[in-house]
């Protein structure tokens, strides 16, 4: 195959990954050495069109990450019933979760045996969110 064919496969692989899903801004699609593909869905809008792209590949149950820094957002995951490995990154948290603000006391950066409060952000969820989504 010559580097032109090669790149027009690319292109029209790329375009097709596209139409399979219009959901996301940048699809990566990896190939492990274990012979099974796994495909990456980044910069999804929001939890229930991860969903949808996680379901259109027939994945139902789908583990949930949450991440707080700098930024809140999450993932979820799941395989497909023929072990591909798909993952949609969502440009935010689950309905069920949100950001607040916590009061923590922490050493002083210059050791001088006394305690400051500094604020942190976490991310709580409820019962709901925990575990394996359905």
């Amino acid at each position: 195959m010559t580097p032109e064919e090669k790149c027009q496969r690319i292109k029209a692989m790329a375009e097709e990954l596209h139409e399979m899903f219009p959901d996301g801004k940048q699809v990566v699609l990896s190939w492990m050495e274990w012979d099974v593909p796994a495909i990456d869905i980044h910069r999804v809008s929001d939890y229930d069109t991860g969903t949808h792209v996680l379901r259109s590949l027939g994945i139902g149950e789908r583990e949930k990450r949450v991440f707080v820094e700098p930024t809140p957002w999450s993932t979820l995951s799941g395989k497909t019933a023929n072990g591909i490995t798909a993952t949609a990154f969502l440009d935010e948290l689950p309905p069920s979760c949100h950001v607040e603000e916590k009061q923590v006391e922490v050493d002083e950066m210059i050791p001088t045996g006394k305690k400051v409060m500094e604020t942190r952000h976490v991310v709580v969820c409820t019962e709901a969110a925990e575990g394996v989504a359905k």
